[in-house]
């Protein structure tokens, strides 16, 4: 097993630097968040000449990407192109995407397959969500194991984010050690987010 550390925003890089000696042999890879406001070659500092590597996360709803609502799929595929841009840059293995928000009611995992497709890129991976979050006025798709299993046939990987999974698991009114059991044992994920809170807010 490899451990990594997420790190979300480029302006994140200075608060990581200074502590980057203890933590490389701790760490096997960062996992650094993509936007298009932000110049990714930057995070390289934090991987050069140290042995570790990078994955990465694609952009969220703060820059406009839903990638289940087809009105957004001319932002959808640039973000995504962006991301193999990066992707390449870096030699990641991995690229988390999150499903989406239900923001119109044209949106659905129909339009997500579609932009797949287009990109054919095994390097994305999907992450679980839990179906609603007290930031977003909107319930999502990518949350159930029974979607999950159908990305599965589809040949599309998962990313298992437990700090999502116990908000999810206490919406769902399940217990919450059962619940990523089940889900870990028939969606056999390859990538995880490894986090804590509380089971109703997703304090990563």
């Amino acid at each position: 097993m490899k451990i990594g550390l997420k790190i979300k925003y480029t302006k994140n890089i200075p608060i990581v630097l200074p502590y980057l000696k203890e933590l490389s042999d701790k760490l096997d890879y960062f996992e650094f968040g993509l936007r298009e406001t932000e110049n990714y070659k930057d995070y390289k500092k934090l991987i050069k000449g140290n042995g570790l590597f990078a994955t990465l996360h694609s952009p969220l709803y703060e820059e406009n990407v839903n990638l289940i609502v087809p009105q957004k799929n001319k932002i959808n595929l640039r973000n995504l192109k962006f991301c193999q841009e990066a992707a390449s840059y870096f030699k990641v293995k991995y690229v988390v995407l999150h499903p989406g928000d239900r923001e119109t009611s044209e949106a659905s995992l129909k339009n997500l397959y579609y932009l797949l497709d287009k990109v054919k890129d095994k390097r994305f991976i999907l992450e679980n969500t839990p179906i609603k979050i007290k930031t977003r006025p909107y319930k999502r798709l990518g949350v159930s194991l029974k979607e999950f299993l159908e990305f599965k046939e589809k040949g599309i990987n998962m990313c298992f984010d437990f700090g999502h999974a116990k908000v999810e698991a206490k919406i769902e009114k399940k217990e919450y050690y059962a619940y990523i059991k089940e889900f870990i044992e028939k969606a056999k994920p390859q990538y995880f987010h490894l986090s804590g809170n509380d089971g109703i807010y997703d304090y990563h």
